[in-house]
């Protein structure tokens, strides 16, 4: 037999628990709660928008912002708050991020000419397309060159398909920091690629590459270029992300590349 105090203050805690809970009732009945789930759910979402063709720029940068908050000092993501970075979800929530950038390697076969792929071991490319536009001439420099001549494949017309075979393809990976450092070099030169408009605050965005990459000796004049087209266009008290927004790429461009 329970103490009647105790159970009294039992009594007493069920019954603050249940007016607690009823204060929290909808009008209909219902009750919303705080939905906890891993990051990866986040960019589950993100990528279905994209497979459907639903993609929001708005949610998109408001995901940035919410993976820029819980990633962890390693540079993965976690499963549950506080815990260490798992593979899987890190995985995933780099792929969101790519496709946010724009690439979308299920549509390619698309007859959108903005709709295009390129993965460096792995673009197999009919002879007469790339003679048809030009090679590699106007990629040299390119850092992301697999990227750009699946661009330019697709832009000047051609056909291009993202295929599955696992089985078909053999290949050795880059060993390394040194291995990594040399995979980044173009005909034995250093290149550095622009990318302008990207953010890590609040108004989180994702950056684009402005055009093709510059040689070690020409990088700081390129930098020089895109300080003086900020100064020439800027509002009192703006920054140069603000200016860039409001002006969009074509002046920035322009200076670097001469009008197309």
């Amino acid at each position: 037999m329970l103490p009647s105090a105790l159970v009294t203050a039992v009594q007493d805690a069920i019954s603050r628990a249940q007016e607690h809970l009823l204060s929290l009732q909808a009008p209909d009945g219902h009750w919303v709660g705080e939905l906890e789930a891993d990051r990866a759910l986040t960019a589950e979402y993100l990528l279905l928008c994209h497979f459907i063709d639903r993609a929001d720029r708005t949610v998109e940068q408001g995901a940035v912002r919410y993976f820029r908050r819980r990633q962890n000092a390693d540079g993965g993501w976690s499963l549950f708050e506080g815990g260490p970075s798992d593979l899987s979800a890190t995985i995933k929530i780099y792929f969101a991020m790519v496709f946010m950038w724009g690439l979308k390697a299920w549509a390619v076969d698309s007859p959108s000419k903005d709709l295009y792929v390129g993965i460096g071991a792995f673009n197999l490319v009919r002879r007469a397309a790339y003679e048809g536009i030009g090679g590699h001439e106007a990629l040299r420099l390119e850092v992301a060159d697999d990227l750009m001549l699946g661009k330019r494949i697709k832009q000047a017309g051609y056909r291009q398909e993202a295929l599955f075979a696992p089985s078909h393809l053999r290949l050795r990976w880059l060993e390394g920091v040194r291995g990594v450092v040399l995979g980044l070099e173009k005909n034995g030169e250093e290149s550095y690629q622009v990318t302008l408009g990207g953010s890590s605050a609040e108004d989180a965005d994702i950056g684009k590459i402005i055009g093709p990459a510059f040689s070690s000796e020409d990088i700081v004049d390129a930098v020089e270029s895109l300080v003086g087209v900020y100064l020439e266009k800027r509002h009192p008290g703006e920054r140069f992300l603000d200016t860039y927004r409001r002006v969009g790429q074509g002046p920035f461009k322009e200076r670097l590349y001469g009008a197309d």
